[in-house]
């Protein structure tokens, strides 16, 4: 059997989950930006997507995203502490 859509267990949960959270709610409002309203920033628009990706993958329930997370904040934690030490050694 081929499906259109795999896993449809866990889209409605998905689904569910964006409805539960207000952002459904707020579009049915008429909360969202239209055009002609504001001026656009596409770096300020880039961030607010980037952290509101960033704040749903951390707060995913899935194990794999979850391993991922653990990893990369590893690496990023890591990274940090080697900037520290260079910064160290060429500080004036």
């Amino acid at each position: 059997m081929k499906l259109t859509h795999p896993y449809p267990v866990i889209r409605l949960k998905e689904l569910k989950t964006w409805a539960d959270s207000g952002f459904y709610q707020s579009i049915l409002d008429g909360n969202y930006l239209k055009r002609g309203y504001g001026k656009p920033d596409a770096g300020e628009d880039l961030r607010k997507g980037y952290e509101y990706y960033r704040e749903t993958v951390r707060k995913s329930d899935d194990p794999i995203v979850k391993t991922i997370n653990t990893i990369g904040e590893g690496i990023e934690k890591a990274a940090g502490n080697l900037e520290d030490r260079i910064r160290g050694i060429f500080k004036p």
